[in-house]
């Protein structure tokens, strides 16, 4: 089961970020970010996969984490990454068979990922942020051992309530001026508080912001195991109303020329029996080698 905040699907969004030659010394920017697998709140806050505060002047942390253990908290895998750079602020998490026993119930979900970004768009001193997650393989079992159903439905903090005995909110979204956290889901039943999946962004845009100009995007439009892929139809959209469109040509290859920097766009393809999921890019310099590869 999949679901997706802020107007787009998980099955046709994948998070791009191309940070471009608009320096952040120059826009004075400052960045703040972490990720975390697991937290579990309480007398003291334990957690799992957990990357730490990202520094203030920016880069990159990656950590992956074999498995995890905290009480009544089993995963496999956690992946965790936080970064920023130029325009941008981004983090994710992403937890791998979750096993968690809290008030009787039972919940398990081969797969729970949260992601936030926040990017400094032109002219705007606040950031601009976005935030998404996806949950696989969800199941809850009651005391008594029976299944209670859940949908998740992909909108912004929704919460279920389990009959008195707690609660579990799915994409549970928390906004500040220049930041977001993202947390996949948050459980709170018979004393335990645990976060699954957790991805915090912020970003300090400073004044001013990247100046808009004409410059070039182009990248390749791919079948599923890679190879390239003519005659798809590429759009790009901005928020404020731009938009270019393409026609993938030999091997898969497109291209927009005098495409407005500054600005961050959708990116779609169409084909008569493929899907490809769309991409967000930040735009503030000359753009090659995206790839668009069919679900």
């Amino acid at each position: 089961m999949m679901n997706m905040g802020r107007s787009f699907s998980l099955f046709s969004i994948v998070l791009m970020l191309f940070f471009g030659a608009t320096g952040a010394s120059a826009q004075n920017r400052e960045y703040g970010g972490r990720a975390a697998g697991v937290i579990l709140n309480g007398d003291s806050v334990l957690t799992a996969g957990d990357t730490g505060e990202l520094p203030s002047v920016g880069g990159s942390i990656m950590l992956p984490t074999p498995s995890s253990s905290l009480p009544g908290i089993t995963t496999g895998m956690i992946v965790s990454s936080t970064s920023g750079m130029g325009n941008a602020s981004q983090s994710s998490s992403t937890v791998s068979n979750v096993n968690v026993t809290a008030g009787g119930y039972v919940i398990t979900a081969t797969e729970v990922t949260a992601n936030s970004q926040c990017i400094c768009c032109p002219g705007f001193v606040d950031a601009t942020c976005l935030g998404w997650i996806s949950v696989r393989g969800l199941s809850v079992i009651d005391p008594q051992g029976q299944p209670v159903a859940v949908n998740v439905s992909g909108s912004i903090n929704q919460t279920v309530n389990l009959n008195g005995g707690g609660t579990i909110t799915f994409n549970e979204q928390i906004e500040s001026d220049n930041g977001l956290v993202v947390n996949g889901i948050r459980i709170n039943i018979g004393g335990i508080n645990a976060v699954i999946a957790s991805a915090q962004s912020t970003i300090i845009c400073g004044t001013g912001g990247p100046t808009s100009s004409e410059v070039s995007v182009s990248g390749r439009t791919t079948t599923s195991s890679g190879r390239g892929l003519a005659g798809v139809t590429v759009k790009l959209t901005s928020g404020t109303g731009n938009q270019y469109t393409a026609t993938s040509g030999s091997n898969g290859v497109f291209s927009f020329a005098g495409v407005m920097a500054g600005q961050t766009y959708v990116l779609e393809a169409t084909h008569s029996t493929l899907t490809f999921p769309a991409q967000v890019i930040e735009v503030s310099d000359e753009i090659s080698g995206i790839e668009i590869r069919a679900n």
